[in-house]
């Protein structure tokens, strides 16, 4: 009889874990908060107005550059190739309207999730504000270095 409660255990405990995507993740946690965010080497984000990327299910918002935008557009399409770890954001945002290499990074001295994303001429750094021992669901996959 104890054979028989033993896989039905391991099967329930294995269909409770969450395992997400990479989209499912990034839109799970919602706000992702800019710590930089740098052109072609040189630090931006003193001309961005505000710092948080927000992902929606089918859409994000990204900050407004402070001159030449208006309010609405810092709503931005977003797509992700989950096989190249690739983001794509279509933007009026000079800064994010391109696709980004990602991977998440995990800091254990503030405790927090850290999204890399990186293109040609892009770096961002941004965190998640919900805390590793909060339950946040691991995420898919981690930077290499």
């Amino acid at each position: 009889m104890k054979v028989f409660y033993l896989p039905l255990i391991c099967v329930f405990l294995l269909s409770s874990c969450k395992f997400l995507d990479s989209k499912e993740y990034l839109d799970e946690n919602s706000a992702w908060f800019m710590d930089s965010i740098e052109f072609m080497g040189k630090d931006v984000k003193y001309k961005m107005m505000g710092n948080a990327l927000i992902f929606e299910d089918d859409y994000c918002s990204v900050p407004l550059e402070q001159t030449g935008m208006e309010k609405g557009d810092d709503i931005s399409s977003w797509k992700v190739d989950e096989e190249n770890h690739l983001l794509t954001i279509r933007s009026k945002n000079k800064y994010f309207n391109r696709t980004f290499e990602f991977c998440f990074k995990e800091d254990k001295e503030d405790n927090v999730i850290e999204l890399y994303m990186v293109s040609d001429s892009v770096t961002i750094l941004a965190h998640s504000p919900n805390k590793l021992e909060s339950g946040l669901i691991e995420p898919p996959f981690l930077c290499n270095n």
